[in-house]
């Protein structure tokens, strides 16, 4: 094989520089592409954090709403107490006599 004329090295390095551009260009695009999925997960990520603040109201409004049923609870356990001292005072009164039979005439 004879030796690389001039010629030879000059067509062999404007082959390198298109394949480095060549490589540079598909290297862009996977760039732009890797940007463009990195922008997807950021807007899913924000999509996320707002069902994330739903959902962290919806639990706060069902504590208050537990809170106010608690208290709603507590007051009629309240008045059952009452009533279940009420029957048991009842409980221990003496009985009425029992009813006459009525006359006949």
């Amino acid at each position: 094989m004879a030796d690389p004329t001039l010629k030879d090295l000059l067509k062999a390095i404007v082959d390198l520089r298109g394949e480095v551009s060549e490589l540079r260009g598909d290297a862009n695009q996977r760039f732009d592409q890797v940007d463009q999925r990195f922008d997807q997960v950021d807007q899913r990520f924000d999509q996320v954090d707002q069902r994330f603040d739903q959902t962290t109201r919806r639990f706060d409004r069902v504590d208050r709403q537990l809170v106010e049923l608690d208290a709603e609870l507590t007051k009629h356990a309240d008045v059952h107490a009452e009533i279940e001292k009420d029957v048991t005072a009842l409980k221990r009164r003496p009985t009425r006599p029992t009813a006459r039979p009525a006359r006949r005439r």
